[in-house]
């Protein structure tokens, strides 16, 4: 369920870009094979990160986003592969960030900022009860609509809105 940022660097097949470490690794084995350009962005602050400690806040949380989508931005791609983990959750159970449904929506609105084709996998998050919403409050973002929380009440039958 972790966050972090990979992209291939288009003239280095395999190339990995881990924002956090604001490094780049290139295995040996990637040095001698071909393959598509592509990106891949899930979050910069990813909770196994050492400069992400317990309790990283929004604004904390959004720096490391910044960096990451920096580092992708400089690299010609055409694709973003976006790990979405929510276990960075404020409440999830095994996460120890303090991250609110809020900056879902402006890290998808950070990350659609690129300009490149988007491919998402929702892969963490353990809260059950606030998964829907974080994931929610992320696609609007990256759709360019407004952050619009849901009223306590949730979904209803039939998925409309309840309340």
């Amino acid at each position: 369920g972790d966050q972090t940022l990979h992209r291939t660097a288009p003239d280095q097949p395999g190339g990995f870009v881990n924002p956090i470490a604001s490094s780049v690794d290139l295995p040996a084995a990637s040095r001698t094979r071909r393959s598509r350009s592509s990106a891949s962005l899930a979050s910069a602050a990813a909770s196994t990160s050492p400069d992400r400690p317990a309790g990283t806040t929004n604004a904390d949380y959004l720096v490391a986003v910044d960096r990451a989508c920096e580092a992708i931005a400089a690299v010609p791609s055409s694709v973003v592969v976006v790990s979405l983990g929510f276990d960075t959750y404020g409440l999830d159970p095994i996460g120890d960030f303090a991250l609110t449904t809020d900056v879902y929506h402006e890290v998808g609105r950070r990350v659609a900022a690129l300009g490149r084709r988007l491919v998402i996998l929702q892969e963490g998050g353990y809260h059950r009860p606030s998964l829907g919403e974080n994931a929610r409050a992320w696609l609007r973002g990256a759709e360019g609509r407004p952050f619009e929380p849901l009223p306590a009440g949730g979904f209803g039958p039939g998925g409309s809105v309840a309340g």
